[in-house]
């Protein structure tokens, strides 16, 4: 299996935008889940931001508060983000990156 590649460093505009994409995200996970509601949802984190970087590293911290901290309301901000076309190596750099840092292994 390969390994992740390394995290990004976030500019600091990238920075600002997971922000503004997490809020956003957060704002659409209490509403209705049908397609229409998922459409609209998936197009305003659109509108904040289309950097798939952006978007990798909100479903990394998305994907971490799924499997590691158990947050069930995580797994509708997941598919999200994915649909909104979150860079998956991103993500997946992010989530190896936390499990190293909180067994104590190089992050």
């Amino acid at each position: 299996m390969n390994s992740p590649r390394a995290v990004p460093r976030l500019t600091k505009g990238q920075r600002l935008a997971v922000l503004a994409v997490t809020s956003e995200a957060c704002r659409w996970s209490y509403r209705a889940v049908g397609q229409r509601a998922r459409a609209e949802a998936v197009s305003a984190l659109r509108a904040v931001s289309v950097d798939p970087v952006v978007l990798g590293a909100c479903l990394g911290n998305a994907l971490i508060m799924l499997q590691h901290a158990g947050v069930p309301a995580a797994r509708g901000l997941v598919d999200l983000y994915r649909a909104a076309g979150a860079d998956e190596e991103v993500a997946a750099a992010i989530v190896v990156s936390q499990q190293r840092s909180s067994t104590g292994g190089p992050a």
